[in-house]
């Protein structure tokens, strides 16, 4: 399998990107895309620590949870709250964006908003895990 091969770096700019290309779809509109883009970007940087400290490829999950339980260590309360909310976001919003947000359309953006702003934080919060390690 090819993410096999991933550096602990590959996943970070993987990581970094999915964030980036999350905070440009939700300012254009794509609240559903932005918030599956925030979820892997949360995955993808937890990865990135799992491959950094056991030098071994990560496991091949979406389950943020998980990803949480492998990574270790104490989780700020917040982050870890979060992570419990990105979990349910993945992928398959794409499939039926209105079936998460159960709301009118106004309303998806805000949602999204801090599903993707959790994003930041957490992806943030590794990567100073990643510097001090």
């Amino acid at each position: 399998m090819p993410h096999r091969r991933l550096s602990s770096s590959d996943w970070w700019e993987q990581s970094r990107r999915d964030l980036r290309a999350a905070e440009h779809l939700l300012n254009e509109g794509f609240s559903a895309h932005a918030v599956a883009l925030a979820h892997l970007a949360v995955e993808k940087s937890m990865k990135a620590i799992l491959r950094d400290r056991s030098g071994e490829a990560p496991p091949v999950t979406h389950n943020l949870s998980e990803l949480m339980v492998r990574v270790g260590g104490e989780w700020p309360a917040d982050l870890a709250r979060a992570i419990d909310e990105l979990s349910r976001l993945d992928i398959t919003l794409l499939y039926e964006p209105d079936a998460f947000f159960r709301r009118r359309l106004p309303d998806h953006f805000e949602n999204a908003r801090h599903a993707v702003a959790d994003a930041r934080s957490v992806v943030e919060w590794i990567q100073h895990q990643l510097e001090s390690s």
